[in-house]
């Protein structure tokens, strides 16, 4: 079992460090705005290597023959549902101020000046996106409580910041001082409750 627990912390970090590089600015910046045709492809074939390599993941994990942490009930497994489904709303929220369509590369995304969308899940969290992917590890964990379910959460937890920084990176270089503004008032991923 801990081989297995070793296999499942170095697929997530080949999944993170691959997801960071093949997404960096660097990279992505060949592609664009010349030359679209080839970085909808590019995003295409990124998007479905990530999907594979998750899926594979998951189904590793779900494969290990493991003890649970803590006892099972009616309650973990509605409280789990529960924050994975908000998790997932979340991550639908945040899609609709975006074409989902240009965000997979299965459509041409819009030449000119690109828009800070700073309203709906956004104007909330600056990472709707993380936030929900952390909601369904969460409830994940809660839901399923095994030692892999519990590596999908840390190490999705050890790449937030690094995840957050460079995205960030992005997005200032993109959107200047508006960043800057809407960073200060608007946190990354918990949003203010006050």
């Amino acid at each position: 079992m801990i081989g297995d627990y070793t296999i499942l912390i170095l697929s997530w970090v080949a999944f993170y460090s691959l997801h960071s590089l093949l997404a960096s600015d660097k990279l992505t910046r060949k592609y664009q705005p010349t030359e679209a045709s080839r970085f909808n492809r590019y995003r295409l074939l990124f998007s479905l290597f990530f999907t594979i390599f998750l899926l594979v993941i998951m189904v590793f994990s779900v494969r290990i023959t493991e003890d649970f942490l803590f006892e099972q009930s009616r309650q973990t497994i509605y409280i789990g549902l529960l924050l994975t489904t908000v998790g997932v709303l979340i991550i639908k929220r945040a899609f609709r101020h975006m074409s989902v369509r240009s965000f997979l590369g299965l459509q041409k995304e819009q030449q000119g000046k690109k828009e800070l969308v700073i309203q709906g899940a956004y104007a909330w969290v600056r990472h709707p996106i993380y936030s929900g992917t952390l909601l369904i590890f969460i409830g994940y964990l809660i839901y399923y409580p095994t030692g892999s379910s519990l590596i999908h959460l840390l190490m999705t937890l050890v790449y937030l910041p690094i995840g957050i920084r460079l995205e960030e990176q992005k997005l200032t270089a993109l959107f200047g001082e508006d960043y800057l503004r809407y960073k200060t008032r608007v946190k990354a991923v918990i949003p203010r409750l006050l």
